[in-house]
C-alpha cells in the first residue's frame, strides 16, 4: 500500500468533485500489438467519489512466450509468470472491478483500452468496459507542451529554431536525429534497427506486423486462435488455415513466408 499515492488520489477525486468511480489502469504486455500481444500485469487503482481507493493488480500469463525485447522493457520473464492465472480466469473479478467507472491512464486510450477489451472480448466479456470517460494523462501533455521540430531543437540542441521553411527544417532533423543518436546510448545505431526501433519492431517479429514470431526456437504465430503455434505444426495440423491466410489481406512478406513454409523452407529465425 503506498499512502501518498492514494492520498493524491483522494485528494484529485474531491478536485475533479467525480459523480462516479475513476479508475487509472496500466499495463504490461508482450509487445506493441493491440490485436497480436497479450497482458502480462495489470494494475488499477480506483479512486470513489468519497475519496476511497481500492487497487486491483496481478500477473497474467499470457499463453505465449514473453519476447525478450518486452522483457527488457518490464523485466517479467516467461518464468515470472508461469504460476500466474490466465486472463480469462481474473477476467470476471477484474469486470466487477471496474464495473462503472470511468478511466484514467497514460496513452490509456490508444493503447491500454483497446488491448484490454481484446482481452477482454477474448474471454466472452465484450463491450464490458462500456463507453467511460477517459482522462489520457499523454493527451493533456501533448496539447500542452509542443512536440514539434521548434521543441526538439530547444530540448536537444539548446538553441531556437527559425524554421517552416523546407532547407532550414530539413538540417534543424539531422541535428536533432544526431543529437538523438548522441544522447541516448541504447539506440541502434544501424539504419535497420533504428528503423525498426521507430515502427515499434521488435526484434523477433520474421513479418512486418509481428504475426508470425520467432520464439522458442520456431517461428509461431502470435495472434488468432492458433497464436503460439508453430508454421511446423500448423503444416501438419491446420494447412487450411494457412490457405486461408493466403487468401485474406495479410502483409506480403507474411504471404511470401507461408508460401515458403508449405515448400519446406521453414524460417531458420530471425535476421541478425
Amino acid at each position: 500500500m503506498n499512502d501518498a499515492a492514494d492520498a493524491a488520489l483522494a485528494s484529485l477525486a474531491k478536485r475533479l468533485r467525480l459523480e462516479r468511480p475513476l479508475a487509472f489502469l496500466d499495463l504490461e504486455t508482450t509487445g506493441l500489438s493491440v490485436e497480436n500481444d497479450r497482458i502480462v500485469e495489470i494494475a488499477i487503482a480506483k479512486v470513489l467519489p468519497s475519496g476511497d481507493v481500492l487497487r486491483f493488480s496481478s500477473l497474467v500469463n499470457p499463453g505465449i512466450p514473453i519476447p525478450a525485447g518486452a522483457t527488457a522493457v518490464h523485466r517479467i520473464s516467461d518464468e515470472d509468470v508461469r504460476a500466474a492465472p490466465s486472463f480469462a480466469v481474473i477476467a470476471a473479478e477484474l469486470v466487477r472491478f471496474i464495473a462503472g467507472c470511468d478511466v484514467g491512464g497514460f496513452n490509456v486510450a490508444k493503447f491500454d483500452l483497446k488491448l484490454l477489451a481484446a482481452e477482454l472480448a477474448r474471454a466472452s466479456y465484450d463491450q464490458a468496459l462500456g463507453e467511460p470517460r477517459v482522462l489520457d494523462a499523454m493527451a493533456i501533455f501533448h496539447r500542452n507542451e509542443r512536440r514539434d521540430l521548434a521543441a526538439a531543437v530547444r530540448f536537444y540542441m539548446g538553441r531556437e529554431h527559425d524554421g517552416h521553411r523546407a532547407t532550414i527544417d530539413v538540417d534543424a532533423t539531422i541535428d536533432v536525429l544526431i543529437a538523438q543518436l548522441d544522447r541516448y546510448a541504447d539506440l541502434p545505431q544501424g539504419l535497420d534497427a533504428l528503423s525498426d526501433y521507430c515502427s515499434g519492431r521488435q526484434n523477433d517479429w520474421l513479418t512486418s506486423d509481428g504475426r508470425i514470431a520467432w520464439r522458442d526456437g520456431a517461428a509461431r504465430l502470435t495472434f488468432g486462435k492458433h497464436a503460439g503455434k508453430s508454421l511446423q505444426t500448423m503444416l501438419k495440423d491446420e494447412p487450411g488455415y494457412l490457405r486461408w491466410m493466403l487468401d485474406k489481406d495479410f502483409p506480403d512478406d507474411m504471404k511470401r513466408l507461408i508460401n515458403e513454409a508449405m515448400v519446406g523452407q521453414l524460417p531458420a529465425g530471425p535476421a541478425a
